[in-house]
């Protein structure tokens, strides 16, 4: 049987409590389930619906103003995992990023459909070696050995992930680090200016120059804020559970385009 998601069309929170009772009296859930999810849903609110769930769901929460859709499961957008670029070079038509080791890509700023600015975490491993006495053999004749203690912790960055597509038609999905871009490689004046002033003159130009992308709501307040994060330290089970949320909200960004290209299609 084929399972049906529901996926907001616009940028919007729905209310938790309407969310709940609507999942309750015509989604299949109960109450806990409900409840959970209408606390934390955004973009893709559910992806276990039966077809007739589906439209009673989407058909409720349209009653209440809000702008959903049911789309078979097996149709939603996913995404590979964004590959890191930390050099771009600027041009009116376009930018060049380097794909591999011997060959950079050009991307025409037409061919950029998301533009998701975040903060998000970054495992960090310290390995610490220090000499152990031990007892060697057969002699009982003291021995020293190095062992190596692993610390593992995480720090917030911000990021940009960008989906578009090449000139030559193949598909880019790759993520700036503020933290890790050459900025002396990208910006003529770069040294005049902090660390994150820089990530925002370049989130800024990307911004500006993608006239067909769709931009979150995340990446326009950063620009307006203009505020650096706090650094703040983590757990490795918040690092997956962010980047997970990161991740899925792309692809329903991903997914926005698609229903804008269906229309203009049918237009």
């Amino acid at each position: 049987m084929t399972e049906y998601a529901i996926v907001q069309e616009r940028f919007e929170q729905i209310d938790p409590e309407v969310l709940r009772q609507v999942m309750v009296d015509h989604g299949g859930l109960n109450r806990i389930d409900a409840t959970r999810l209408a606390r934390k849903a955004q973009g893709v609110l559910w992806e276990r619906f039966t077809m007739r769930q589906a439209q009673q769901v989407a058909a409720e929460l349209n009653h209440h103003d809000y702008r959903v859709r049911p789309v078979p499961a097996k149709d939603l957008v996913k995404l590979d995992k964004p590959r890191t670029v930390r050099r771009l070079e600027f041009f009116e038509d376009h930018f060049d990023i380097p794909w591999d080791l011997h060959r950079s890509v050009s991307i025409p700023w037409l061919n950029v459909f998301v533009i998701s600015a975040a903060e998000t975490r970054e495992l960090v491993e310290k390995r610490r070696e220090r000499p152990s006495r031990g007892t060697g053999r057969p002699t009982g004749e003291a021995a020293y050995v190095t062992e190596t203690e692993i610390e593992r912790s995480s720090k917030r960055i911000s990021v940009t992930d960008i989906v578009a597509l090449t000139a030559v038609g193949g598909f880019a999905h790759f993520r700036l680090p503020a933290h890790e871009l050459h900025y002396n490689r990208i910006l003529t004046d770069a040294a005049s200016y902090r660390p994150y002033e820089r990530y925002l003159m370049v989130l800024q130009r990307i911004v500006d120059s993608s006239k067909q992308a769709i931009v979150s709501p995340r990446t326009r307040h950063i620009l307006v804020e203009r505020q650096e994060p706090r650094s703040l330290a983590g757990t490795e089970d918040q690092v997956h559970v962010e980047e997970m949320n990161l991740d899925r909200y792309n692809e329903w960004l991903m997914q926005l385009v698609r229903f804008r290209e269906d229309e203009q299609s049918e237009a």
